[in-house]
């Protein structure tokens, strides 16, 4: 039951989609959500930051997590703010939120998101004058400043946390030590580049990995700090070492589809009223791969629910907006 539990759980999610058709809420109760989870993020991380002294904030969880998380939340803000531009003053809320939200992350000290953030730019970018491009360029400059005064901060140890990444990857490409943050990444994926190797069609149980992995680290193929996590710190090596090709092909399946339907509904109606909802869905299939580039962000029951409501949330929404339209 175990096994089975969290891929029940994010298939159940689908309820959320019949809720949303069936109910046909309007959108903005999904931004007010969203902009709220995003503003109530940043005092819980900034406590545990600044009055409690502790180091990587993260709320009741992972700090990793939270930092991703926060960050969606940030650019999801930053959408409604884009569809809710006809009211200024809900506009102005969902341009703190996005604020908030990009600071909570920026408290975590997590770096897994910075790849999401220059993507989601990327994006916005594309599709500025879609969505209102005065407002969009914007909210990209307040939030690129934000980034740029926290990298010069000391206090935000953003720059230290960069340069950090930098020496752990060249002391390990060195052949030193392998007991750092991102060196025992790269051990991990050292390890899951081997267990891929020998059973490269279906993969193995996790359990049979760890076995394996702690019978490479006694031959002297790597070192033990791989046993001291709980998993390989990337979404797709895990579904490689565990599914093998085929468990890889059915995880990709779960961001590939979403994407080509969020996708398709953003080509389909430029400036209508799914658009911004539309781009949404593509932030968070975007985030999620960028995340599970450093982290497996799926190993987290909260990380895996998040990301399924989401996503059929925005379906949903984004189905009652195309009708509308017809």
């Amino acid at each position: 039951m175990n096994t089975v539990e969290k891929p029940a759980r994010m298939f159940f999610a689908v309820s959320a989609l019949a809720a949303v058709l069936a109910l046909r809420p309007p959108r903005r109760m999904l931004w007010w959500g969203v902009i709220a989870g995003a503003m109530a993020a940043l005092p819980f991380v900034a406590w545990q930051r600044l009055v409690l002294g502790i180091d990587r904030p993260g709320g009741l969880i992972n700090a990793i997590t939270f930092g991703d998380l926060a960050l969606l939340l940030a650019l999801l803000s930053v959408t409604a703010a884009i569809d809710l531009r006809d009211e200024p003053r809900q506009s102005r809320l969902a341009a703190f939120g996005a604020l908030a939200g990009l600071a909570s992350s920026l408290l975590t000290g997590s770096r897994g998101g910075w790849l999401a953030l220059a993507l989601a730019a990327l994006l916005f970018l594309r599709h500025a004058r879609m969505l209102g491009g005065a407002r969009v360029r914007a909210l990209l400059a307040v939030g690129a400043a934000v980034v740029l005064v926290s990298w010069f901060v000391p206090a935000s140890g953003m720059q230290a946390r960069f340069d950090e990444g930098v020496s752990d990857v060249r002391t390990w490409v060195d052949g030193g030590n392998v007991f750092t943050r991102v060196g025992t990444r790269l051990e991990l994926w050292k390890g899951a580049s081997m267990l891929i190797a020998e059973h490269p069609l279906l993969g193995m149980d996790f359990q049979a990995c760890r076995a394996r992995l702690a019978e490479y680290a006694h031959e002297g193929r790597l070192d033990p700090v791989v046993l001291s996590l709980p998993h390989l710190h990337n979404d797709g090596l895990q579904e490689l070492a565990t599914g093998g090709v085929v468990g890889f092909a059915l995880w990709l399946a779960t961001m590939a589809a979403p994407l080509l339907f969020f996708a398709g509904q953003l080509r389909g109606a430029p400036g209508g009223p799914q658009a911004a909802v539309a781009l949404a869905g593509v932030l968070v299939v975007t985030s999620y791969v960028s995340f599970g580039l450093t982290e497996v962000i799926f190993w987290s029951v909260k990380g895996s629910l998040f990301y399924a409501l989401m996503v059929f949330l925005l379906m949903g929404f984004c189905l009652n907006a195309k009708e509308k339209i017809g």
